[in-house]
């Protein structure tokens, strides 16, 4: 026998335990508490959370997940240990009508298939793709500019379509106010371009759509499409919400592409409801709203009736005009209808409102505050509507959120992730070179600055930025509590966990942390 077959045969013996993946090995099943992040949350749209194991415990294929209470819970490994045992797993919980305060999942011998499936269900019609919920389906297209071409509620209402990417942008900016007469700026409109949609996760609880595409120009301008972006829609069962996770890429040049606004806007479907029964809500400060109607009946010369008053200040259908008083009624034409609202938030410190009746017309300043929630709504007490959120809005300043055409048969509804009541984002480097030519400059240069400028480091081009946000739809005008709950779901969405302890004891990362230790003393009054 060659020294070189033997050796083979002795590598090959060394790999055979890596290579061959035992079954599940463990001693029996095991279970593991998941609690809230904080309080826990009073409404839960679906939530997806990961878990570590221990190494040799569990293995895939042999592996069954489930919560202890029934909960339908779908499960998928993330990462393995080097003996081929899974060491990290995800889970999924599709929105439910209580949340409980803890949750605990079970790990034991069976296949890895989602458990309790609540009939999340993934259609392919071959131009696009179908999300059906149970509560609501949603139609992602795979090619043209509409990421989202409708969402349909289970009762079959359009409560919002046509869901693209918004940009504008122009080739310089103005140094000096007294230069804008002489401007040779030139401004453009851009909208989203598909490039491939997928899908993945499709299981019975969470759906994942993926869509790429970048941001072509509109009405002839002469631009390349440019601001590559991922666009990611989670969807659990049972859920008319949509977790939006955006992200663009900076491909342009920072001398002649500024970037002036940045959304993700929808249209609603609003026909056939009464201007009195539409209705505008803004989310302004710590769960406050600016709680309007299209065609406002209270605050009149007239009062049409407490019954009536209530009934729009609720966002419900108001009673039949026959019963109103007709002093009110029948001069139903000579009250201003609201078709434009806009929230921006431009800083950190406040926010400004204003409305209008149409294009054309003077724009009416409302009293503002200093940090919006970053929710707007736009619908009927009949036809119902959409509920679009940022999160972390006002530390992402400048943002913004606009209602448009309020009073005609479509809305809009538009989220500024950048805003364009803001002035041009500024990419270009603060300052030029300064001399720094050569190495020996640019070390010098560190003795008093910790800068480190070298030439092609002063660039945008390749960063990115990733927002957060939130789609709620609705068959009817929900409550002010309602939207109020929406707005904390937006910025602090509900995160399951497992306790440190636990963590610490699977050794999944590392063991050269330790918990800490609050026997007493500061620490314990620190913990």
């Amino acid at each position: 026998m060659s020294f070189l077959f033997r050796a083979g045969l002795a590598f090959s013996s060394l790999l055979a335990p890596v290579l061959t993946l035992p079954t599940n090995t463990s001693t029996g099943p095991e279970s593991v508490n998941v609690s809230w992040l904080g309080r826990t949350p009073s409404y839960n749209s679906g939530t997806t959370f990961g878990l570590p194991w221990g190494e040799g415990r569990f293995y895939p294929n042999s592996t069954h997940f489930s919560l202890s209470d029934g909960t339908p819970l779908q499960s998928w490994v993330t990462s393995y240990w080097r003996d081929g045992s899974v060491k990290w797993t995800g889970h999924a919980i599709a929105e439910s009508d209580s949340v409980h305060d803890q949750y605990v999942v079970t790990a034991s011998a069976g296949s890895m298939h989602s458990s309790q499936s609540p009939g999340l269900q993934v259609s392919d019609s071959g131009e696009a793709y179908a999300i059906d919920t149970g509560e609501m389906t949603v139609t992602f297209p795979k090619t043209g500019d509409a990421l989202v071409s409708e969402i349909r509620s289970s009762a079959g209402k359009v409560l919002g379509q046509n869901g693209r990417l918004v940009l504008h942008s122009q080739s310089g900016v103005v140094e000096d106010p007294q230069d804008k007469a002489n401007s040779s700026i030139d401004y453009f409109n851009f909208q989203s371009n598909i490039d491939n949609v997928t899908v993945s996760d499709k299981g019975p609880v969470r759906a994942l759509i993926t869509v790429r595409g970048s941001h072509q120009v509109l009405d002839s301008g002469s631009h390349d499409d440019w601001l590559p972006f991922v666009v990611r829609f989670y969807l659990y069962a049972n859920s008319k919400a949509i977790r939006i996770v955006h992200s663009l890429v900076y491909d342009g040049d920072a001398n002649e592409d500024f970037i002036s606004g940045v959304g993700l806007r929808f249209d609603v479907p609003l026909e056939g409801e009464e201007l009195y029964n539409r209705h505008i809500r803004l989310a302004g400060l710590e769960g406050g709203l600016l709680n309007e109607a299209v065609k406002g009946l209270t605050g009149l010369r007239r009062d049409p009736g407490e019954e009536v008053r209530n009934a729009q200040f609720e966002g419900e259908k108001t009673p039949a005009v026959d019963t109103w008083d007709t002093r009110v009624s029948s001069r139903l034409q000579y009250i201003p209808s609201w078709n434009d609202y806009s929230l921006d938030q431009l800083s950190p410190d406040g926010f400004t409102l204003k409305k209008r009746t149409e294009a054309g017309q003077s724009w009416v300043k409302i009293p503002g505050s200093t940090r919006s929630g970053g929710l707007a709504y736009l619908g009927g007490a009949t036809v119902g509507g959409l509920a679009v959120g940022l999160r972390d809005f006002w530390k992402r300043y400048p943002t913004g959120l606009d209602v448009r055409n309020a009073a005609s048969d479509m809305g809009e509804l538009t989220v500024w992730i950048y805003n364009a009541a803001a002035e041009p984002l500024d990419l270009r480097p603060y300052h030029d070179e300064m001399g720094l030519d050569t190495y020996e400059e640019q070390l010098d240069a560190l003795e008093i600055t910790y800068e480190d400028w070298e030439p092609g480091f002063a660039t945008p081009f390749g960063i990115a930025r990733t927002s957060e946000l939130f789609i709620y739809a609705f068959d009817q005008t929900p409550t002010q509590e309602h939207l109020s709950e929406l707005t904390e779901h937006t910025n602090y969405p509900p995160v399951l966990h497992a306790e440190p302890e636990y963590i610490h004891q699977t050794q999944a990362l590392g063991n050269y942390w330790d918990l800490p230790s609050n026997a007493g003393g500061l620490a314990a009054k620190i913990e």
